[in-house]
């Protein structure tokens, strides 16, 4: 999707691990620096720094590790949002250099089912659904088989929980345009362009010839 990164893979697009996936995990970690690091029972709170450790260690290279300790904490607190979120990220990440790439991608795309369906549930958590949504739908085009339909499905579900977001009506305009439905991508391309601060000048840019393109 625009604007993170990718690789080919096995005859189908398998995206890189998102960079705004992790920066928006790692922000809603912050957020909940101030909670009380007491963990309970299934619904109950896992510590932000359990969770806040376990991404930075994803980040730094060793997924299997924050793996582990995300195991622990969700085998204890099994509904956790941000647990289950933060342990499909690490999926992710190790599905774009580990050995079983398929495998992984199913496991990011489980928790980050299980992550949404805690959400709507009720559970409390600092990501926003919207972008439970977006990284779903990131996860969803790299399973073994997929087509757009699904990552559609769930961009349609994050611009209709934050309409204003540019990021999803981005992604939306670039997928429906993979997907080969040109008049729907100009309508969010073109949307992006009202609803993205006048200072993002690169992806505006980007955008923009995205459009001029289509018009030729």
């Amino acid at each position: 999707m625009a604007g993170r990164g990718g690789r080919a893979g096995r005859g189908r697009g398998r995206l890189a691990a998102p960079p705004a996936f992790v920066a928006a995990l790692a922000v809603a970690v912050a957020a909940c620096g101030a909670e009380p690091a007491a963990e309970g029972g299934s619904g109950g709170p896992v510590a932000a720094a359990t969770v806040a450790a376990a991404l930075d260690t994803c980040r730094a290279g060793a997924a299997d590790a924050g793996i582990a300790a995300l195991d622990t904490a969700i085998a204890r607190v099994p509904g956790s949002v941000d647990a289950l979120a933060t342990r499909g990220l690490c999926y992710w990440t190790r599905s774009a250099e580990g050995t079983d790439p398929d495998a992984d991608a199913e496991r990011a795309y489980a928790d980050l089912t299980a992550a949404i369906d805690a959400a709507e549930g009720g559970a409390a958590h600092a990501t926003p659904l919207d972008r439970l949504y977006g990284h779903r739908a990131f996860v969803a085009q790299a399973r073994d088989g997929a087509g757009w339909a699904e990552t559609l499905a769930d961009l349609d579900a994050a611009v209709r929980l934050a309409p204003r977001d540019p990021r999803h009506t981005l992604d939306r305009g670039v997928v429906r345009l993979s997907a080969g439905d040109t008049a729907a991508a100009r309508v969010d391309l073109a949307r992006f362009l009202v609803l993205a601060d006048s200072a993002d000048a690169a992806r505006r840019e980007f955008v923009e010839a995205m459009l001029d393109d289509l018009t030729e």
